[in-house]
């Protein structure tokens, strides 16, 4: 359990919550995805490997042709193998280590 970074006052806590994101035409949403969850002001922190799956997924369902996507949030176990382009281009740049709602 963590201080919140945005309230100052409240505490992150596990919880879920609902991620929609829209790539050119495409609209991406996951359910029930991990984060921590202020317990003040609302605010959520999800965790970069959960971020990467979410990219990787959104990713591949584009590359298929998906147009609108709805699904449930399902962590992927860990693997030996090296990381793909994708999620390497992805760490690399930082992005979505922490997300705002």
């Amino acid at each position: 359990m963590s201080k919140c970074h945005f309230c100052k006052d409240g505490y992150a806590m596990p919880g879920a919550t609902t991620v929609s994101r829209q790539r050119g035409a495409m609209v991406f949403i996951v359910k029930q995805v991990p984060v921590d969850v202020c317990d003040t002001c609302g605010e959520w922190y999800m965790a970069h490997e959960t971020a990467l799956q979410l990219d990787e997924m959104q990713t591949n369902a584009q590359k298929s042709g998906v147009e609108v996507l709805v699904r449930k949030y399902l962590p992927v176990k860990a693997t030996a193998t090296a990381p793909s382009k994708t999620n390497a281009a992805i760490a690399a740049s930082g992005q979505f280590a922490a997300i705002r709602r």
